[in-house]
């Protein structure tokens, strides 16, 4: 399974409050088709954007996210408005306790390991690389306490995509986080919007705005040496 670095430092506009209304419909097909499109899908190359909230503050960032199974990871941060500085940075990972990233200083590139948890390269909320994976949500998905439903969604999705829904609640989400939200695209069964609610608001929103399956990727993708 990918390990998908976080939506590393996670951070347009006000998230909107998440409405809680449940369908009746059974959950279990969906899910079902979920694993079974994750399990069978290799790799991963697109441009995600996150917003996170905290408080009354919000913050953006737009980055090329690419996923390689089992455990690849490589970050090209592409606008960080309330960092600018950070962009263009570079980040790999695989899986591990380290990662390296890659930077310019002073017009200089450096480039270093440090560890998952670093703080430095935690998000606007204080969240790590390894909180934020979406095979985390996937151990959330089966954690026998988790309660899982199918929900309307709260918003039009980027190009009207037609997108199911699916809720969890369990003691397994991050400290703080009442309810996960997760928006799977019909035609494919993969995730394409990711929330997360505390306190009946939207505090981390992930949108993947494109985004290609099981491409062809470049040898050098998880290479920082160049």
């Amino acid at each position: 399974m990918f390990k998908p670095l976080p939506w590393i430092t996670a951070l347009v506009a006000v998230c909107l409050i998440c409405p809680d209304a449940l369908a009746k419909a059974d959950p279990a097909p969906v899910v079902d088709q979920f694993l079974k499109a994750y399990e069978r899908a290799r790799n991963f190359r697109g441009v995600v954007r996150v917003t996170e909230r905290k408080g009354r503050e919000t913050a953006t960032l737009r980055f090329q996210l690419v996923l390689e199974k089992p455990n690849r990871t490589a970050i090209t941060i592409l606008e960080s408005p309330q960092a600018r500085h950070t962009e263009g940075a570079r980040l790999v990972w695989f899986g591990g306790k380290t990662l390296e990233v890659k930077a310019m200083i002073l017009g200089i590139p450096i480039r270093v390991t440090t560890g998952v948890e670093d703080d430095r390269l935690r998000d606007f909320r204080g969240y790590s690389n390894a909180d934020l994976t979406i095979g985390r949500s996937i151990q959330v998905l089966n954690d026998p306490r988790t309660e899982v439903d199918l929900i309307e969604p709260g918003e039009l999705e980027p190009d009207d995509r037609a997108l199911k829904w699916v809720s969890l609640r369990s003691p397994a989400l991050l400290p703080g986080i009442a309810v996960e939200r997760i928006g799977l695209d019909s035609r494919d069964h993969l995730p394409r919007v990711r929330e997360m609610v505390a306190g009946g608001t939207c505090v981390y929103r992930l949108v993947v705005e494109k985004g290609e399956f099981d491409i062809e990727l470049p040898p050098t993708t998880f290479d920082l040496s160049r």
